[in-house]
């Protein structure tokens, strides 16, 4: 048996898509998936760096689009959150990094990419929130239909 994770090429896309429309605001130096194994490390020093503030890509959620009662429904959702943190320190307005992304994923009709079913991305609302330390949490989740056949 290989070993092949089908949610791989959507977080690999939406890296590459976040890369590409969000530098140098959001850079490979501060943008972090959960496949990054010292990720809290990363994100800690990030928070207390020059910067003061990261990007994290979250562990990917999988769910069926079929009917429930389909044993093969292969058609599945797959759902990455995305949230700009920002350090109690920071003078970056993180609120317009994490809203110009919103408005990117929400808006646009991509190309078909290889991996994915649909060419379309859907986003969930938008929210903020600030925690005991004082960071600022602005995310929310991107998704986008897949086989999942192997």
């Amino acid at each position: 048996m290989t070993l092949s994770p089908f949610s791989y090429p959507f977080l690999d896309w939406l890296r590459a898509q976040i890369l590409q429309y969000a530098t140098p605001e959001i850079s490979a130096e501060n943008l972090f998936d959960t496949r990054t194994l010292d990720i809290l490390e990363r994100i800690r020093k990030s928070l207390a760096g020059s910067l003061g503030y990261c990007a994290v890509l979250d562990l990917p959620q999988a769910e069926s689009v079929e009917e429930k009662e389909d044993t093969w429904a292969l058609l599945h959702r797959i759902s990455v959150t995305l949230t700009i943190l920002r350090g109690p320190l920071c003078k970056t307005d993180t609120t317009a990094i994490a809203e110009t992304l919103y408005r990117y994923f929400l808006t646009r009709h991509f190309q078909a990419t290889p991996g994915l079913f649909a060419p379309d991305v859907y986003c969930g609302p938008f929210r903020a929130e600030m925690d005991a330390a004082g960071n600022t949490h602005h995310y929310f989740t991107i998704s986008a239909s897949t086989d999942i056949t192997l």
